[in-house]
């Protein structure tokens, strides 16, 4: 299935197969995976769609996809990691999380002496579905709406406040709604800083918070719904 969007990255640097600096590389398919592309003798090994030539990126690298419930694009190092990383306006991503993209960000592979080895730039056309850096997106009337590079939220067009953790929590919720988080994994991914160390009293305490904040009525946890010692986010 592809999907004709009229997103693209343009190559700022760095070695890939059939595209010069400057080229624009179509993101059509629901997912484009970009990485190595690897030879034994005479024959390619590899199945990335975007082949990059630099032994200092990693094989299947990282992915970019067309999230249709945040209706945003999103990038997502593969799972496990790679050796040099991957960074979105020089802030590295974390492996196996998607994070949105937003127009005209800075997507940068393998950094080497503080210096990147493969550099694109994501852009989209103004048919397409995430707002770009300096244009606002229209606010849905009524619900949610979480920015995370602003790291903002309104609930029904009025902007509510949250603490960072707090925050952190509702985004990594956010990004993976639908989906049924495990305390063990917002530990591990929002009290990251922290080796993962966190009760499950302080995990409790901020999604309550979360919902005073965020519920029309807490006590119906519309948003935020608890399921076999875990939350799901639904919108």
């Amino acid at each position: 299935m592809v999907k004709k969007t009229g997103a693209y990255l343009r190559l700022e640097k760095g070695l890939v197969d059939g595209y010069d600096i400057h080229g624009e590389i179509p993101l059509n398919a629901v997912t484009t995976l970009i990485g190595r592309q690897s030879r034994s003798g005479a024959h390619v090994i590899g199945t990335s769609d975007v082949k990059v030539n630099d032994d200092y990126v990693s094989r299947g690298h990282v992915s970019i996809f067309y999230n249709h419930a945040l209706k945003h694009f999103m990038i997502q190092e593969r799972d496990g990691g790679t050796t040099n990383g991957t960074f979105v306006n020089e802030e590295a991503i974390s492996s196996g999380q998607p994070l949105q993209l937003q127009d005209g960000d800075l997507i940068q592979l393998a950094r080497i002496g503080g210096n990147y080895r493969i550099v694109f730039r994501f852009r989209e056309s103004e048919g397409t579905l995430a707002g770009s850096l300096g244009r606002e997106e229209s606010l849905p009337p009524k619900g949610i709406k979480v920015d995370l590079r602003a790291r903002k939220v309104w609930v029904e067009d009025q902007e509510i406040f949250l603490r960072k953790k707090e925050f952190d929590l509702l985004a990594y919720l956010y990004q993976n709604q639908g989906k049924v988080c495990s305390k063990d994994e917002i530990a591990q991914e929002v009290w990251k800083q922290d080796g993962g160390i966190v009760s499950q009293e302080t995990i409790e305490q901020n999604i309550s918070r979360i919902r005073k904040g965020i519920e029309l009525n807490p006590a119906k946890h519309q948003y935020i719904k608890t399921i076999h010692g875990g939350y799901r986010m639904d919108l």
